[in-house]
C-alpha cells in the first residue's frame, strides 16, 4: 500500500474524531464507547479493497458490541492494572485508537502504544503515530516485526520486556491474533473476521467485529 493510501486513511479518520469525542463525552459510559470505537476501528482497511461506508459503519456496529461479557472483564482487569499495552494494527484505525488512549489516560494508565518496525500492508508504523498525535499521548514504540502480526520470535528485546511487564494486552488487528492466540494467555483481541480461516476459529461470520480473550 503506497504512502498516499496510508496518509488519507490517517486523515480520514482524524476527521471523525471531532464528533466521536462527542458520542464519548454524552455517553453514560465514556471507556466504553471508547473501547467500541476502538474494536469497530479495525475494519478500516476494507476501504482501500472496495467503496465502502465505514464512517456509517462505526456508529452502527457500536451496538452490536454492548452486551459483550468480554467488556466488562477487560474493564473489570484494568482497575487494578499499572501498565496497559495496545499492539496497534492499521494506519487510520490507530487515529481511533487515540480516543480509547485519551479515555485510559483519563482513568491513570499508563499506556503503551506498539506499532511495526516498517511499513507492511497498510500496517501503522512510528510515523503514523506521529501523524495522528499517539505520541503525545503515551509511550510509542515498535515491536520490530517487519510481518503483518506479532511474530514472538521475530520482536526486539525491547518490546518482549514491555510486554511481559504489562497487566493488560489489548492486540488489534486479525494478523495480531492469528501470531499470538496461542503464544500467550490472556490476551484482548480485538478484530474484524476477514477470511474463512479465522471465521473457522472463531465460528463468527466474515465482517463482524470481535473482542475476545484467549
Amino acid at each position: 500500500v503506497s504512502p498516499e493510501i496510508t496518509h488519507f486513511l490517517n486523515k480520514k479518520a482524524l476527521s471523525l474524531l471531532s464528533d466521536l469525542r462527542e458520542l464519548i463525552a454524552r455517553s453514560e459510559d465514556r471507556l466504553t464507547t471508547a473501547l467500541h470505537i476502538s474494536i469497530i476501528g479495525n475494519y478500516i482497511d476494507a476501504g482501500i479493497d472496495k467503496d465502502f461506508d465505514w464512517e456509517n459503519a462505526l456508529f452502527q456496529e457500536r451496538h452490536n458490541l454492548l452486551k459483550n461479557k468480554y467488556v466488562e472483564l477487560f474493564k473489570k482487569k484494568l482497575k487494578d492494572a499499572r501498565q496497559v499495552m495496545i499492539l496497534g494494527d492499521n494506519a487510520g484505525e490507530i487515529a481511533l485508537d487515540v480516543l480509547l488512549v485519551e479515555e485510559l489516560t483519563r482513568i491513570n494508565k499508563n499506556i503503551i502504544y506498539v506499532v511495526r518496525g516498517e511499513p507492511v500492508i497498510n500496517d501503522a508504523t512510528i510515523e503514523d503515530a506521529t501523524y495522528v498525535g499517539m505520541h503525545k499521548l503515551c509511550e510509542v514504540i515498535s515491536s520490530g516485526v517487519r510481518s503483518p502480526g506479532t511474530v514472538l520470535e521475530e520482536c526486539s528485546v525491547e518490546f518482549l520486556e514491555k510486554l511481559n511487564r504489562s497487566d493488560v494486552i489489548l492486540s488489534k488487528g486479525q494478523g495480531n491474533f492469528e501470531a499470538l492466540e496461542h503464544r500467550k494467555k490472556g490476551i484482548f483481541f480485538a478484530f474484524k473476521v476477514k477470511c474463512s480461516v479465522v471465521e473457522r476459529i472463531t465460528q463468527r461470520p466474515i465482517g463482524e467485529s470481535i473482542f475476545i480473550i484467549r
